[in-house]
């Protein structure tokens, strides 16, 4: 077989269009496998905003796009084998089980791992479930899982399922998410972000959302949380930031609520930093199983507590009373009780800001991430 032409293939099965915490990862990961003289080549879908690009640039990322959407047909895997040859391939926001995983093993040799970054796998059901359907989905996932060498949940929560679904806990692990605790750090003052947004009442309360404009992220349980506290106080401001099926809807909702001046769409930003060091409060407001809670992690970072859906993955990241507050999904009584119970206690705001940072140091650091990745890609290449 011919030499490897890389020792890591980075497939991300995701267009960068922003410059958001993975693409951090990116950066980081690229930077240390050069130190460690790994050979490493990262993969996307091609379209991809100019600040990513900048920052690839800068870490001397070295990667490919390619234009599907969907996940790897046979001509491309073909083409992929053929043009790296790698050792290890460490695939992201790709299927938990496909064929082609066993293609890639047996004409390519290479080790495979997959980090599981969402909650489908969590969600597929065992084989103690009741029902022959759900019996012969349980074996063939069983069955596709086999190439697969490990596999990396972002969370506990889906580290656990994915051993429920058939997977031998010998071949799962557990890597949390990281941040980059530099860039997203404390502001020593709100004032200047806070102007940068064009807020200019030092004595309103600001609260934030940022992620994706979709029905899973909770976003009428969030409009109907701020509506409330939009209608009990004149000192609350709400900002919105991120991109989605679901962004006119909530632009035209705003708009028929008459709280244009209350709540305030920023579109998608790369620049998720300063608008966490100008709230209050971050909201993530999730109905369905989280796998994580990203955003929640950033903000910690930040020193911004976080009021959260107790879903999924993300008790793992906010310690309800202490970094933050966990609600019932879709209760938006609950949320604006939760999230008005903070902004009008300065002293438990302070507490929980001091520990949310702390959090993220001991939890959640990106560095601490990118070395569990390498220690990993060497394990599977000393095999």
């Amino acid at each position: 077989m011919p030499e490897p032409v890389v020792d890591i293939l980075f497939y991300a099965l995701i267009h960068p269009d922003k410059r958001g915490s993975f693409e951090d990862f990116v950066c980081r990961l690229s930077e240390r496998c050069r130190e460690r003289n790994l050979r490493v080549r990262f993969l996307f879908c091609e379209k991809m905003n100019e600040d990513v690009r900048r920052c690839f640039s800068i870490s001397r990322v070295d990667f490919d796009t390619r234009p599907q959407e969907k996940f790897i047909d046979l001509p491309t895997l073909t083409e992929i084998l053929r043009s790296y040859r790698p050792k290890v391939v460490h695939l992201h926001f790709t299927p938990s089980t496909s064929p082609i995983y066993g293609l890639l093993k047996y004409l390519g040799g290479s080790r495979i791992l997959i980090t599981v970054h969402n909650s489908d796998s969590a969600e597929a059901g065992t084989i103690f479930q009741n029902g022959m359907i759900q019996r012969i989905k349980f074996l063939r996932r069983r069955l596709l899982s086999r190439p697969i060498d490990i596999f990396v949940g972002v969370s506990k929560y889906v580290a656990d399922h994915i051993v429920s679904n058939g997977i031998g806990t010998g071949r799962v692990r557990t890597v949390y998410n990281g941040v980059d605790l530099e860039r997203f750090s404390p502001a020593q003052t709100k004032e200047s972000y806070r102007e940068k947004l064009g807020i200019r009442d030092e004595k309103v309360k600001v609260a934030t959302y940022v992620g994706q404009l979709i029905p899973e992220k909770g976003l009428d349980t969030l409009l109907e949380a701020a509506t409330a506290i939009c209608g009990r106080r004149e000192d609350f401001l709400f900002l919105i930031a991120g991109d989605g099926i679901l962004k006119e809807r909530l632009i035209r909702s705003i708009r028929e609520r008459g709280l244009d001046s209350k709540i305030r769409y920023l579109g998608q930003r790369s620049d998720a930093e300063d608008i966490y060091r100008a709230s209050d409060v971050c909201i993530c407001p999730s109905v369905w199983n989280e796998a994580f809670g990203l955003v929640l992690a950033e903000a910690m970072a930040c020193g911004v507590p976080c009021i959260a859906s107790r879903v999924g993955g993300i008790p793992e990241v906010v310690e309800d009373g202490k970094s933050g507050y966990l609600v019932p999904p879709g209760d938006p009584a609950a949320l604006a009780s939760a999230t008005e119970a903070l902004l009008d206690d300065d002293q438990m705001r302070i507490s929980f800001s001091r520990r949310a940072r702390q959090r993220a140091i001991e939890k959640f650091n990106l560095q601490d991430m990118v070395t569990h990745y390498i220690d990993l890609y060497i394990h599977l290449m000393e095999r």
